[in-house]
């Protein structure tokens, strides 16, 4: 990092894809942002084959902003080559990494983020709070109980500093981290960026730091075949890392089982109907994350709710 008279400097880098009125709204949400310790050095957006309007309404929003380059691929790779292909070229200290469907509602929202990586040098990853927006049907109250769920556990576990909490939609990396990691050929391999990067954060020697008041929002998928799609990759995800990262990765999935349960009784309180729903589709979708993992697809379907936000 720089000296104690030098601001941090930042890169922000966001992969899109069919996000035409979604990723506007996040670069006006970052040319708001209030900064006292770093400085936006630039926002890198990498168009994942877009055929729609994307790139031409970032060209619109960004028109006069010499910070924004637009890196317009044609062909469709996924979310692990495009976060390859901007950490390959990021000139910031600190990279950060946005999700092109989230709400940003904190003009401080880069300076919370980044200020763990700032504060220590041992960090390497700081994960955002993502919070999801009111459900408002079936489905989407079924996912956000199992969100509850989970994230009651998880903010308590280590204080939040843990895989559970460590979500793609923002992350914030160290240009330290970044140099030492050594990404596979195959994007494929990758899996989900988030969990892969967070066990490359432990193997090579740096922490995690979940950063609870760097908040932002997004939508909940809202229907049956979108939330069996997102856990049945995540599932995935878990068979990808093991057989990369081994025996670490079922330790880091972990949750106690007291406390956990705890949680999950008090959502099947609020909503059984629901929660009875979401088990059945956790369950059915680890059988089918597994015959995912064997030929995991990099372009995985997009999940169209939450670019409705």
């Amino acid at each position: 990092m720089n000296n104690k008279n030098q601001k941090t400097s930042v890169s922000i880098g966001i992969p899109t894809y069919k996000s035409p009125d979604t990723i506007p709204q996040v670069l006006k949400s970052l040319f708001k942002q209030k900064t006292k310790n770093v400085k936006i050095l630039e926002i890198i957006i990498y168009s994942d084959g877009n055929n729609d309007d994307t790139v031409k309404n970032c060209k619109k929003v960004a028109r006069n902003n010499k910070k924004i380059k637009i890196i317009d691929a044609k062909v469709r790779h996924g979310m692990a080559y495009g976060f390859k292909y901007m950490a390959s070229l990021f000139k910031g200290d600190i990279f950060v990494l946005f999700c092109d469907d989230i709400k940003i509602a904190d003009n401080y929202l880069i300076e919370k983020l980044t200020k763990p990586l700032i504060s220590d040098k041992k960090v390497g990853l700081v994960g955002g709070n993502t919070i999801p927006l009111s459900p408002k049907n079936f489905f989407q109250k079924a996912y956000f109980s199992s969100f509850n769920a989970y994230h009651r556990t998880a903010y308590k576990l280590k204080d939040g500093d843990n895989k559970h909490t460590c979500d793609g939609a923002i992350l914030a990396f160290s240009k330290n981290l970044i140099k030492k990691v050594k990404f596979p050929k195959e994007d494929k391999r990758l899996g989900n960026v988030d969990a892969y990067m967070y066990f490359a954060t432990l193997t090579n020697g740096f922490k995690y730091r979940f950063a609870k008041n760097a908040r932002v929002y997004f939508e909940l998928a809202s229907s049956h075949s979108e939330i069996l799609s997102r856990f049945s990759r995540n599932n995935s995800n878990k068979y990808l890392l093991i057989s990369q990262f081994g025996d670490i990765v079922k330790k880091e999935y972990k949750l106690p089982n007291a406390e956990h349960s705890k949680s999950l009784v008090i959502e099947f309180l609020k909503n059984p109907l629901g929660s009875i729903y979401i088990y059945s589709m956790g369950r059915y979708s680890e059988y089918k994350g597994k015959q995912i993992a064997k030929n995991f697809n990099p372009t995985w379907q997009v999940i169209e709710s939450t670019k409705n936000i």
